[in-house]
């Protein structure tokens, strides 16, 4: 029997082409694969890079840098950016001599960033060295008037002066140059309330409050602003959201102890616990004394208020309102031959203020002028404000260093300060 015919299995010509499109189109396939993840692989490399060595990263890399570790760092470095980390972690840890140093080397390395400038201005400034503070901050604001630090250590360097009016016109500039500058909407309400504009303080420190919604600093004082201004409705809601969000924090509490003192006698009961609640928190400004000093004076608790008034004038004894408290309750208990002496100090004090917002506003003018910064340092000295005597007659000193009467001044002061 004869086998089935074999039939031979060939390919078509159609199948042979598509055999062969299939071949070419799949090798494509895998070249243009790879050649997409070679290109992702480098844009992901190139992405590291720019994340690595951008001017952002290197600032969180130096910022999240310990002091020690900027300390090895700097060491030969070239790189201002460096420096200025090291002054601030310097800073930190209160060595202000060292953070000189090294914001003078990160400005000597980039001399025309007012930013760097700005910040050695403003430690210059801490450190009482008033002149040379002043010359960096000048220079930093004709380098770069764009940024906002020669500004805010301008707004300082002049509220050390009491010169209000250049503090608001610097604050507001700081403020328009960076809207989310915590410190420029704080000088601002500074300034405001200084110069008796309570309303506008308040607005000023509640937009501090927005920019800081953490920080209850702005909100105590725009509770007293308010408070100033008799909103006292107002004033209060501040101080609670203060005690709210820092419940830790003095002034909080010393807000909202004004404001129930405002509140009337029915209240006087948890305006003393605030007030010594602010005390218990470690308030250093005399101003929680005063308060509770007043709120025992309505009480007719007149030892105690004697004593309240005593301790702010001793954490702050040019606090002349306390002064006038304590002649007050002198006076209510009897004692009148020290109420009188009181009442001296008083009114002696209330002179000096007045010659010493003169004397600075005559240093204002005339900033070139030594003999302004000796007058004012005398009355400094006349008051026993003397850090502040120190760091003013220096300033009349660096531009006369052989005054006799500056140097004669200068020890003096100097004598007191031991």
């Amino acid at each position: 029997m004869s086998s089935p015919p074999q039939t031979a299995i060939t390919s078509s010509p159609s199948m042979q082409t598509s055999g062969r499109t299939w071949k070419v189109t799949g090798s494509a396939s895998r070249r243009l694969i790879l050649l997409v993840a070679l290109l992702a692989l480098a844009a992901a490399g190139l992405f590291a890079q720019r994340a690595w060595f951008s001017p952002e990263a290197r600032e969180r890399r130096l910022a999240a840098m310990s002091l020690d570790h900027l300390e090895k760092r700097a060491g030969d470095s070239r790189d201002p950016l460096l420096f200025s980390h090291l002054a601030r972690a310097r800073t930190e840890v209160g060595d202000l001599p060292g953070a000189i140093a090294a914001a003078e080397q990160a400005t000597q390395l980039d001399p025309h960033s007012g930013r760097r400038r700005a910040t050695l201005g403003t430690l210059l400034l801490s450190a009482g060295r008033d002149t040379e503070a002043l010359a960096q901050l000048q220079q930093a604001l004709q380098d770069d008037p764009s940024v906002v630090d020669p500004y805010l250590g301008l707004a300082l360097f002049y509220q050390r002066y009491e010169a209000w009016d250049r503090v608001a016109v610097l604050a507001e500039t700081a403020a328009t140059i960076d809207p989310r500058s915590l410190s420029a909407w704080m000088l601002r309400g500074d300034a405001a309330a200084q110069l008796g504009q309570q309303q506008r303080a308040a607005e000023y420190y509640q937009q501090a409050a927005r920019v800081a919604p953490r920080s209850p600093l702005p909100r105590a004082r725009a509770a007293r602003a308010r408070l100033a201004a008799d909103d006292v409705d107002a004033a209060e809601r501040w101080a609670r959201d203060a005690v709210h969000v820092g419940p830790k924090e003095p002034a909080a509490f010393a807000a909202l102890g004004y404001v129930l003192l405002k509140r009337g006698s029915e209240r006087l009961p948890e305006a003393i616990s605030c007030l010594e609640q602010a005390i218990a928190l470690g308030e250093t400004t005399g101003d929680a004394y005063l308060g509770l000093g007043r709120a025992y004076q309505r009480q007719g608790r007149y030892l105690d208020a004697e004593q309240q008034f005593r301790f702010a004038l001793r954490a702050d004894h040019s606090r002349n309102d306390a002064r006038y408290g304590l002649f007050q309750v002198l006076k209510a208990q009897g004692r009148d031959a020290e109420a009188a002496v009181v009442d001296r100090e008083f009114r002696d004090w209330t002179r000096l203020q007045e010659q010493r917002a003169r004397a600075s506003d005559s240093v204002t003018l005339h900033p070139k002028t030594p003999e302004k910064w000796f007058a004012l340092a005398r009355i400094e000295a006349k008051m026993g404000l003397w850090d502040s005597a120190r760091r003013v007659v220096e300033s009349g000193l660096r531009r006369a260093p052989n005054d006799p009467a500056g140097l004669k001044l200068r020890a003096e002061i100097d004598r007191n300060v031991r």
